[in-house]
């Protein structure tokens, strides 16, 4: 007799999207979206092909995204590297401009409110600002532009976990990822995905890391540093970032060098 059963499994393109191509290579146009091509058609189910990166047309010299060689924010972070990396972003802000403006990327609230403090301790307190617990994105985007003009001439930093993707960052000139968007395992669904496959996991934080390392670069000559122009300060101030390295785009890869300050 035919006993029923239920079969679950986490969710994951590869069981439910195949695409069999019957060329040998093609031109696959690439976004922080779908990160690296390998890693992204292994969750499609596609292996047959391979692949030319499409090139941009702003050379890795001109979008630059240092590594501030902070310590690895992750669990084991301790009170020390807490304080070492605040060190190490309120210098690199530091050697900006002071007019400029921008983002600090951190994945929960409460990070935000203690960033906000270690960096007000570190000269930054008349230009940091976290936004409203409660207030969805076009609140806070509202309130950003107040922060912005009640202090010009000078610029303000938002420290949010909010702003990773969907928010076009026109003005800042500072975009800072404090935290590797690691998928949060506090959830036991979360959790059991990870388990699952790891290599999904780590494509999905790649992802999340390339939006918001994309934030004020938005494809204006002005978002760019051109000759001996330095437009932009776009940087990484998290050790963990490199357990993704093989999963984030060889348009990002070629664009990380190491902070010069």
């Amino acid at each position: 007799s035919y006993t029923p059963q239920l079969l679950c499994k986490p969710l994951s393109a590869k069981y439910h999207f195949r695409y069999y191509f019957n060329v040998t290579e093609i031109v696959l146009p690439m976004s922080a979206t779908i990160g690296d091509p390998g890693a992204f058609t292994n969750e499609l189910g596609v292996s047959n092909f391979s692949y030319h990166n499409v090139p941009n047309q702003w050379p890795p010299n001109t979008r630059p995204v240092y590594d501030l060689k902070c310590p690895s924010m992750g669990m084991k972070a301790t009170a020390r590297d807490f304080e070492k990396q605040a060190d190490i972003i309120a210098n690199a802000i530091k050697q900006c401009p002071p007019t400029w403006s921008g983002v600090v990327h951190v994945t929960r609230k409460t990070e935000a409110v203690l960033l906000s403090q270690r960096l007000a301790r570190r000269g930054l307190r008349n230009r940091v600002w976290t936004p409203g617990i409660r207030d969805g994105t076009n609140i806070q985007m509202r309130e950003w532009e107040k922060k912005k003009k009640s202090i010009s001439p000078l610029g303000a930093i938002a420290i949010t976990w909010a702003w990773w993707e969907g928010v076009d960052l026109c003005d800042e000139r500072i975009c800072i990822v404090a935290k590797t968007p690691f998928p949060s395992i506090g959830g036991s669904y979360e959790r059991a995905r990870m388990h699952y496959s790891g290599k999904t996991y780590l494509w999905r934080t790649a992802i999340g890391l390339e939006q918001g390392l994309g934030r004020t670069r938005r494809g204006e000559p002005e978002d760019y540093d051109l000759g001996n122009d330095k437009n932009q300060l776009v940087a990484i101030a998290d050790g963990g970032w490199t357990r993704v390295r093989n999963y984030i785009s060889g348009d990002l890869s070629e664009a990380i060098v190491p902070w010069p300050g």
